[in-house]
């Protein structure tokens, strides 16, 4: 049996110590309270503080940056506005590029990239790196305006880059451009506002985090911005656009956050820890002064009831009453008039209690001893589980009754392996639903019994989720009813022959006909009802259909000489040719009236097939193991797929004559064959139609026929 856990006791025992530490867990809840708003406050105005802070530093650069876009532009007009260099322009000198251009504009802005050339982009002077120089020129060639200035990634890195068409003075039409370029160093970054304790970088990846960041209002000359709080200090990124709104790079500033810095312990520490000091101060003194009045008069009443409870359940008067104190509030002396009522209910019911209890527990014996001693199977199911089980039971499921109770009942009725009638498979839920209030017959297939059949009803009880399955054994019933349909079908079957045959000649020896005619007729008949008597009183000795055909006794037989009494009875019945050829003498061990009806059903059987005016023809051969009997008839012959099917109960062919039978004459026959040691086949006849071929084991040596048996002759007979 396992082991109980114990129940961990969190909260106090006592109601005075429970309203303390309720009072004192509210205080906590009240500093936690304060903590958190205090927090989210300064996390939120520190958040707001940084966002201003990051887009007034990105706006200080885009300024910086602007002022370096333009002094480079004036280099640059000072050029582009002189007369002289706009006649330079269309009939270009080296010489005056080398004293006038190279060293003064290079020296004055600091430009690494210097780029001279006319409207079809020829250059007339050129200085820095190549690359960089083509993509300035075509940058200058598909600009309409032709002025251009401000940050642009160039192959070799992000530069500041100004470039305006030469017009000369005054202005006329421009004859080329002219166009400078210098780094963009990260002291330009830092030279926007230098008195900050902060440091700005341009680099070619944003940040490994970036998309975990707080998007900020985006400054002009940027794409994206993007604020981080990180401790005291802010973090800052943006991407920088250039000329033409292509990104030049991604800058990051990485600035201290003084104001959050100097104020977080004052405002996150220092407050709170002092409102929940006075809190739990506070809520402690409320407890205790609320415990000692409240527990005082609950001890007394719960003293009160220890006391007098006892004496109600025994049934006996009280010894004292509750005395209340009038100064109690109207909730503590209302409850202690319903504790009193409660005592006096209790000691009047606690009587009738017993008295009932007395009842139900001989109303339980009586219930056990029934169920105990019935010989049905009864299961008491409660919530899935087998609450009671008889011993019934117990042998029915094959296991000791301690091994049912408390079980799933599922789990035991699917080792039962039940099956309707006709077959389906029964779950535990189907069975419910098909036996519940009505009887339902139940194959059940167990590994420790044989085949058994059950007849179960499960009836609802009035409880909740509550079933009683009551199952019967009806297995030897069961048997006993199969057996009779099966040898009634199989006898009745039987008895049809001799019955025609009576019928035949009773109908023959009403006409006027010889004696000699009659006697024969007479004695034919009579012979066929000696048969059905003696097949009647063997089914009152069988309890198998195989014993109803099984031969009583062993003795010689001639098939010849029966192939002959079956043919005349035939022809005398029914008008019918049935043509018996022997080649050699066929004396089998046997008995005679059970190959009798072999040979019957089969001669019968051809006759149906045949049409009208063709004969059946019996051949009698043998071997030296066995005696041979084949019928072959003319009829439609038997499909090569059917052969085996036909000497099954119940299986019939299309019939010349029309008439349906039961489809019982073939399986006779094979049961009689096999009860003899012999066998019976179908095979197609060469003249077409059937040919049934009976064997059965001969008992001596084979003889020809006319040599001792002067009744067996080549000729055939009718």
């Amino acid at each position: 049996m396992a082991r109980s856990i114990p129940k961990i006791q969190l909260l106090p025992a006592s109601l005075r110590a429970r309203l303390t530490v309720t009072i004192v867990l509210a205080s906590v809840l009240l500093f936690v309270l304060v903590y958190g708003v205090t927090t989210i406050a300064t996390n939120s105005q520190s958040s707001v503080l940084a966002r201003q802070d990051a887009y007034r530093h990105l706006a200080a650069i885009q300024l910086q940056l602007s002022l370096e876009s333009r002094y480079l532009d004036s280099h640059l007009q000072s050029f582009t506005d002189w007369q002289e260099f706009y006649d330079e322009t269309a009939d270009p000198d080296p010489a005056f590029a080398a004293a006038e251009l190279d060293p003064w504009i290079r020296d004055r802005s600091g430009a690494t990239i210097v780029v001279w050339a006319d409207l079809n982009g020829t250059t007339i002077f050129k200085f820095g790196s190549p690359a960089d120089a083509a993509f300035v020129t075509q940058l200058a060639l598909s600009d309409e305006d032709g002025i251009l200035s401000g940050p642009v990634s160039l192959p070799s890195g992000p530069y500041m880059l100004a470039i305006r068409p030469v017009i000369g003075d005054p202005a006329d039409t421009s004859r080329g451009f002219l166009a400078i370029a210098k780094p963009l160093a990260p002291s330009l970054l830092s030279a926007a506002e230098p008195a900050l304790p902060r440091t700005a970088t341009l680099s070619n990846e944003p940040a490994a985090d970036i998309t975990r960041w707080d998007a900020i209002s985006v400054p002009p000359g940027y794409s994206s911005a993007a604020v981080k709080l990180s401790g005291s200090e802010v973090l800052a990124a943006a991407t920088l656009d250039g000329i033409g709104g292509t990104p030049v790079g991604y800058i990051q500033i990485a600035d201290q956050n003084e104001w959050y810095a100097s104020s977080t312990s004052a405002i996150r520490y220092a407050i709170p820890l002092g409102l929940g000091l006075a809190s739990l101060i506070l809520g402690l003194s409320l407890g205790l002064v609320l415990g000692k009045f409240i527990s005082r008069p609950i001890e007394e009443f719960v003293s009160y009831m220890r006391g007098q409870g006892y004496l109600a359940i025994e049934g006996l008067p009280f010894k004292e009453k509750l005395d209340v104190d009038p100064a109690l509030p109207d909730e503590f002396r209302e409850l202690a008039g319903v504790i009193e009522d409660l005592l006096g209910q209790l000691r009047v019911r606690q009587a009738e209690l017993k008295q009932a209890n007395e009842l139900t527990v001989a109303a339980e014996q009586a219930f056990r001893t029934v169920v105990n001693d019935s010989s049905e199977v009864k299961l008491l199911v409660r919530a899935g589980f087998v609450d009671i089980a008889n011993p019934a039971a117990a042998v029915c499921l094959g296991m000791p009754l301690g091994l049912i109770l408390q079980q799933p009942a599922a789990e035991l009725l699917s080792k039962m392996n039940m099956q309707l009638e006709d077959g389906e498979v029964l779950t535990t839920d189907s069975l419910f639903e098909v036996a519940l209030d009505r009887p339902t017959l139940v194959r059940c297939d167990s590994p420790t019994h044989t085949e058994r059949w059950m007849k179960i009803t499960i009836s609802e009880s009035a409880s909740p989720d509550t079933f009683l399955l009551t199952a019967r054994n009806v297995t030897e019933e069961h048997r006993l009813e199969a057996l009779r349909s099966e040898i009634i079908s199989l006898v009745s079957h039987d008895l049809r022959a001799p019955l025609t045959v009576i019928s035949g000649y009773l109908e023959l020896l009403a006409q006027p006909i010889p004696d000699e005619t009659r006697t024969k007729a007479s004695d034919a008949a009579l012979a066929a009802a000696n048969r059905m008597s003696t097949l009647l009183a063997e089914l009152m000795e069988t309890t198998r259909a195989e014993q109803v055909f099984a031969p009583a006794a062993f003795k010689k037989v001639q098939l010849g000489i029966l192939a002959d009494e079956v043919a005349e009875t035939i022809r005398m019945s029914s008008g019918r040719r049935v043509v018996v050829t022997k080649h050699r003498m066929a004396l089998v061990l046997g008995d005679e009236l059970r190959l009798r009806q072999a040979i019957e059903n089969l001669a019968g059987n051809a006759v149906k097939h045949t049409p009208e005016g063709t004969d059946v023809t019996i051949t009698i051969d043998a071997t030296e193991e066995r005696g041979i009997l084949t019928v072959e008839d003319h009829g439609p012959g038997v499909p090569e797929d059917q052969r085996e099917a036909i000497f099954e109960r119940f299986t019939q062919l299309q019939r010349v004559s029309g008439d349906a039978g039961l489809g019982l004459g073939l399986y006779i026959v094979r049961t009689i064959a096999e009860s003899h040691g012999g066998s019976v086949r179908v095979e197609s006849a060469e003249g077409g139609g059937a040919k049934f071929v009976l064997e059965i084991p001969v008992v001596q040596k084979l003889k020809r026929v006319g040599d001792d048996e002067p009744q067996d002759s080549d000729k055939p007979s009718a």
